[in-house]
């Protein structure tokens, strides 16, 4: 999945580049190797940033940094005079800054989204449209689904049971791929129903076997046998839909179940932050508004719940204050 994901990445760099490259006058590989120059002490003598002017210095990073690069590869000397190695070495210093920044500041979970919105990569990756058309006619249909009403216990062994049917079976048409994800989604809506009174149960197994389907449905995607395109794109999708389902019953338990042991709670909040720490850039631009907006929710949830901080223990402490910081400095690094 990363090496798709890469190459989408690398289309949609492309795609800025040729969009922005005209933007600047360089004169010669020097003067731009100096603006990017510029550029990082412009970032490094920000000792602070709102997130807003933090986003605004990123997006601005990611225009110079393709326009300077593709200036550079233009010209047959850029491996020449250390020009790409100048141009790597100041592209980390400028990282570095960004990391110093967000490590002096405080930021929340709806500061991690917006900034991971305003600066997402594929935000103008108009391809994207036609994929979201083809793929999320298909997710928006399975809200249509009613669930069986059914005891915890009946719940859990549906779920269980059709994940290790398909573990056994496998996954070899798209037929089977799309029969997979609309009973696993209808299935694992119907154990999130009991998630409150499931928390003893053991997962592994189930978490074990989905691991294993997904990993040979994208090596069946890498060799043909299935729609690479297709079954990345509805594989991003999936996760988004069950992190974000996961999410919301996390929070409903949590509202539900007063004076639960911090143990348990942590591990409510664990599952209601996941969202802002696996939806990658990707999946995060194939969301739909409403999943926004369930996101936007869910970080509102978590800033009341920071308000009170003098009431969590050091493990709640760390995930719902600290923790945003630190899935901000993750993402820088991974820009």
């Amino acid at each position: 999945m990363r090496n798709m994901t890469f190459s989408i990445y690398v289309t949609c760099c492309i795609i800025g580049i040729v969009s922005c490259s005209g933007n600047r006058n360089f004169k010669n590989p020097e003067m731009a190797l100096e603006e990017y120059q510029l550029f990082m002490e412009k970032v490094a003598s920000n000792t602070s940033c709102t997130p807003e002017s933090l986003s605004d210095l990123i997006c601005e990073w990611q225009e110079l940094s393709d326009t300077v690069y593709a200036y550079l590869s233009k010209s047959e000397d850029l491996h020449n005079h250390g020009r790409e190695e100048k141009f790597f070495g100041t592209c980390d210093s400028i990282r570095n800054s960004f990391l110093k920044i967000i490590g002096s500041g405080e930021y929340s979970y709806e500061d991690v989204l917006s900034l991971k919105t305003a600066t997402n990569p594929y935000r103008r990756d108009s391809s994207l449209d036609s994929l979201k058309a083809s793929v999320l006619p298909f997710f928006d249909n399975l809200d249509k689904a009613h669930l069986k009403d059914s005891r915890k216990d009946k719940a859990l062994q549906n779920y269980f049971g059709f994940v290790h049917s398909v573990y056994e079976t496998g996954i070899n048409t798209e037929e089977e791929f799309f029969r997979f994800i609309k009973f696993e989604d209808i299935l694992f809506r119907g154990y999130l129903f009991h998630l409150g009174e499931a928390m003893g149960e053991s997962m592994t197994q189930v978490t074990i076997e989905t691991d294993s389907i997904c990993r040979r449905v994208f090596k069946a995607s890498s060799i043909g046998t299935l729609t690479a395109n297709d079954v990345m794109a509805s594989m991003a999708v999936r996760t988004n839909r069950r992190l974000l389902q996961n999410a919301k019953a996390a929070c409903e338990c949590l509202g539900q179940m007063k004076n639960q042991e911090p143990q348990l709670s942590a591990a409510f909040i664990w599952m209601t932050v996941q969202p802002f720490i696996s939806i990658d850039s990707f999946a995060l631009a194939l969301m739909t508004e409403p999943q926004i907006q369930d996101m936007h929710e869910i970080a509102s949830i978590l800033s009341k719940m920071a308000r009170q901080e003098e009431q969590m223990d050091d493990t709640m402490k760390r995930l719902v204050v600290n923790l945003p910081s630190q899935i901000l400095q993750l993402y820088i690094s991974s820009l």
